[in-house]
């Protein structure tokens, strides 16, 4: 059961930047497979997914373990450093496959086993394939993920944006103000020359992620009406 408190209010704005650097990950990892390029395209697909993450817990702090979530309040409260820094992968990971659900008794679909997925496949496509020895004898492999399993990891990816962003709005406190502070500021961090990653990304990724930002927003109007 998610308890509403105050302190909710302290990640209004890493909500928004999480949510728009998933969105522009995850629609960057879209066009470059369109594009035949795997290997990027896998690397993007896993850290959006993991600023997806990012996004949930910022925006649901109430979901995160007693622990964890005060160390981040007094990160926070003290301006010694960046929460989103403490959280590492192996956190990631067992907060999207247990935690969240365990805390907020709601489940957040195939998010937590689809994270763990794109990490195995952008760890192939950084560190592998390897040199194996059997018998004496090298051979490059073995090479278990193939194009057609890194094509539908990149799609489930991108359409986990908009269903985890949908789940997780009838659990934001506060009448849903860190929800809504964080799907207005995403696209204007997008629009924002001034934003440092702006200039990273090409406009047709930009554009697309405001896309799937506005997707959002559209899918929980309509369940509201």
């Amino acid at each position: 059961m998610i308890t509403e408190t105050s302190s909710d209010l302290l990640f209004h704005s890493d909500a928004g930047l999480a949510v728009a650097k998933a969105a522009a990950h995850l629609a960057d990892s879209a066009l470059l497979a369109e594009g035949g390029c795997l290997t990027s395209a896998s690397v993007a697909a896993y850290y959006g997914l993991f600023h997806l993450g990012l996004a949930v817990m910022w925006i649901v702090p109430g979901s995160l373990d007693d622990r964890l979530r005060d160390d981040l309040e007094r990160i926070r409260r003290e301006g010694a450093g960046l929460p989103d820094k403490t959280i590492s992968h192996d956190k990631m990971r067992g907060y999207l496959t247990a935690v969240f659900k365990a805390q907020s008794g709601v489940d957040l679909g195939a998010l937590g086993s689809l994270f763990c997925s794109a990490k195995e496949l952008r760890e192939f496509v950084q560190y592998g394939p390897r040199v194996t020895y059997e018998g004496g004898q090298s051979y490059v492999g073995p090479c278990h993920l193939t194009h057609s399993i890194a094509r539908r990891l990149i799609n489930d990816a991108n359409d986990s944006f908009v269903a985890t962003l949908t789940t997780i709005h009838p659990l934001c406190t506060y009448k849903g103000a860190a929800w809504g502070f964080a799907m207005g500021s995403a696209p204007r961090l997008l629009s924002d020359t001034q934003f440092p990653f702006v200039g990273w990304y090409t406009e047709a990724t930009l554009v697309r992620a405001k896309l799937m930002i506005e997707s959002v927003k559209e899918m929980v109007s309509k369940k509201a009406s």
